[in-house]
């Protein structure tokens, strides 16, 4: 009794701080905007992080579900646009994989030329058999073994070697990936080369939300040379094999013993979805 009692209270207190917040960050945005409007800078204001915020914690207290007709998101096909702002909601909406599918499917093929990479399939065989091949390939203890330690170490150098002054972009946040890219994925490449193309597929799969078709054929350009990068690398390092630790050579263990997913065009697929998908602090590519 006293905990449904105690419930109750809870309730209501988390709902009117929930109104509380929302009527907050109503005012933020009416009166940032406005000065925003006045000062010729509304659209710079609604794209910074603190603002969208703000517009969620609104959503969250008012509106939680938000559902449009309106195509916001052109990149794949839908026929509206809902925005799921609270936790439980955007949970059971992650949960439930019939009624809300995975949509980078129609990219994800476009950059492969071909097959799905496991990010763009709906649970069933496929998924299963790629994602359990790539898990022996990056197994999860690589993190704290191998990434973690490492890129730390690389890190720290680049930072100490800086004199006290350092252009963060391409001498860290590019750096550091670009690192992981050659000694743990074992893809190698130039350094420019390989920045510009995971740059500029990530970028097409997630941040191209209205499907610029010029900058998407370049996008496609650059995935098409990756993936030749990628066919000629495989075969190379199958002509000359290494001893090195890399996914790379864990996937061709895996293809010696058989294991299903593991054909030279399955590695190359794979390969380049990690490569895209990758989290990354990178700068949108100068030729977008």
């Amino acid at each position: 009794m006293i905990t449904a009692i105690l419930n109750v209270f809870i309730t209501i207190y988390q709902r009117l701080a929930l109104w509380g917040e929302a009527l907050v960050s109503l005012g933020y945005l009416l009166f940032g905007g406005a000065r925003a409007l006045a000062a010729g800078g509304v659209g710079d204001f609604f794209l910074k992080a603190g603002t969208q915020r703000r517009a969620f914690a609104l959503l969250r207290g008012l509106w939680p579900n938000l559902s449009i007709s309106r195509v916001v998101m052109k990149c794949y096909d839908n026929t509206g646009t809902a925005v799921v702002t609270r936790r439980a909601d955007v949970v059971d909406v992650l949960n439930r994989n019939a009624d809300f599918e995975v949509v980078y499917g129609t990219r994800m093929r476009q950059l492969t030329e071909g097959d799905n990479f496991f990010l763009g399939m709906q649970p069933g065989w496929d998924y299963t058999r790629d994602t359990s091949a790539m898990r022996l390939a990056a197994r999860m203890t690589d993190v704290a073994d191998i990434v973690q330690p490492r890129a730390t170490a690389l890190a720290d150098r680049i930072v100490a070697d800086s004199g006290g002054t350092i252009d963060i972009v391409p001498a860290l946040t590019l750096e550091v990936p670009w690192d992981m890219t050659d000694t743990y994925f074992g893809c190698g490449g130039t350094r420019e080369h390989m920045q510009q193309w995971t740059t500029t597929l990530f970028w097409y799969l997630f941040q191209d939300l209205g499907a610029d078709a010029e900058k998407g054929a370049i996008a496609l350009g650059q995935a098409a040379e990756l993936r030749d990068y990628l066919d000629a690398h495989i075969a190379a390092r199958k002509a000359s094999p290494t001893d090195a630790p890399d996914i790379l050579n864990r996937c061709l263990a895996l293809q010696s013993s058989d294991t299903p997913g593991m054909s030279d065009l399955g590695i190359r697929n794979n390969l380049l979805g990690l490569l895209s998908v990758r989290s990354r602090r990178f700068p949108r590519p100068a030729a977008l």
